[in-house]
């Protein structure tokens, strides 16, 4: 006889022939492998949705040591002391099917390490207890916390083909935003926006937020209307606090481009990595003495610089040194090159500069120096190849 459902399955692996009357012993045909998951899945699925979906407002027992389960049918809170002691093991059900639900531990305990946490309208959501505090798995795109906290997926930048000069491609991918709660922000379609143009909503519409189009640091952030989800993006100058649409109230900076000379620079981004056309910083074959100097880069943020020191001296008996600092180191106080010749030939000497360690102000600048203990310089040129951005993460 078939075995309908899970509740008529046996206990011994070796006594289970059929899944609600497909084989799956060894010798039946692969397909019904694949059937007998699909079946499990919504017999699965189903049992879930009972177990939500029958029960009425309110604290319903589900499992008189385990856990209870509720449906809202509008926006409300639910205090959990008010319904569960800090049991290590309890768990409770909620679903949200007509408005977003609070969920407040309702004391000095915690929920995924924040005081409240909100569900959704139409999400789902499993608490449990470890004895000390609560924790929420949800549906969704939805909050929660600590667990998501700096996420950032895809979303990679890139300019566009069309129109390089105004406009900017955002690939998919998803964000946690930022602030007190991380919700998770997820763009499915890939986004063209121009920032020669006030911002509206949807691909090739306008993107900046405020102001007029001007060279300048713009930083792109991905938003989010939580009243309906929708997803877009956002130019900014500011790298903080960008000019938000009506109704966007979810925001997070998963990048930045510049603006020179009436356009967007090219550029070339693979995560972290922002790689730019190269830009000329210093060229000079002067002594330099330690001083902050704008390397090219974005500003509003921190960032480490990829820069490429190009040194040749050809006088006989030269001594030449180029040294560095972050910005918050206050000085340059790391020697990054050194040529010494004791003879009349020339030098020619090229180095990327260990990015990992010099930190940007928001300005934009890094601590540089060079000093010519003896002799001089034939050519000194400081250049900018791109830069790391972690972008919150």
């Amino acid at each position: 006889m078939a075995k309908a459902n899970i509740l008529e399955w046996d206990t011994t692996a070796n006594n289970n022939t059929d899944m609600n009357g497909i084989g799956i012993q060894g010798s039946n045909n692969v397909n019904n492998f694949d059937n007998a998951f699909r079946e499990l899945m919504a017999q699965g699925a189903a049992n879930l949705v009972t177990r939500f979906t029958s029960r009425a407002a309110g604290y319903t027992a589900l499992k008189a040591d385990h856990g209870q389960a509720s449906l809202f049918t509008a926006s409300a809170t639910l205090s959990l002391t008010a319904a569960a002691t800090l049991t290590n093991g309890w768990e409770y059900y909620v679903v949200a099917s007509g408005g977003d639900v609070t969920i407040d531990p309702s004391g000095s305990e915690t929920i995924n390490g924040l005081t409240t946490i909100t569900i959704l309208n139409g999400q789902r959501a499993v608490i449990r207890c470890n004895g000390t505090a609560f924790y929420a798995f949800v549906s969704g795109e939805a909050t929660i916390g600590p667990a998501i906290q700096g996420h950032l997926y895809g979303l990679t930048l890139s300019n566009n083909g069309s129109d390089a000069t105004n406009d900017i491609d955002i690939a998919v991918g998803s964000a946690a935003s930022d602030g007190t709660t991380a919700y998770l922000m997820t763009l499915a379609s890939a986004l063209t926006k121009r920032l020669d143009a006030a911002w509206a909503v949807g691909t090739g519409n306008g993107g900046l937020d405020t102001g007029a189009i001007a060279d300048t640091t713009y930083h792109v952030w991905l938003i989010q209307r939580s009243d309906t989800g929708v997803v877009d993006a956002l130019f900014s100058t500011s790298a903080t606090s960008p000019t938000m649409p009506t109704n966007y109230d979810r925001k997070r900076r998963i990048g930045s481009i510049i603006r020179e000379s009436a356009a967007i620079v090219a550029f070339r981004q693979t995560g972290d990595l922002f790689l730019r056309a190269r830009a000329s910083v210093r060229s000079n074959t002067a002594a330099f003495a330690s001083a902050l100097l704008a390397v090219k880069v974005p500003t509003g943020i921190n960032v480490r610089p990829l820069l490429v020191n190009d040194l040749r001296i050809t006088a006989s008996s030269s001594d030449v040194s180029i040294s560095m600092g972050s910005a918050a180191a206050g000085s340059a106080d790391r020697i990054v090159q050194v040529i010494s010749s004791g003879s009349a030939v020339s030098h020619i000497h090229e180095d990327v500069i260990e990015t990992d360690k010099f930190t940007t102000d928001t300005s934009g600048q890094i601590y540089y120096a060079v000093t010519i203990s003896t002799g001089s310089i034939a050519l000194n040129a400081l250049s900018c190849d791109g830069w790391i951005d972690q972008r919150g993460q």
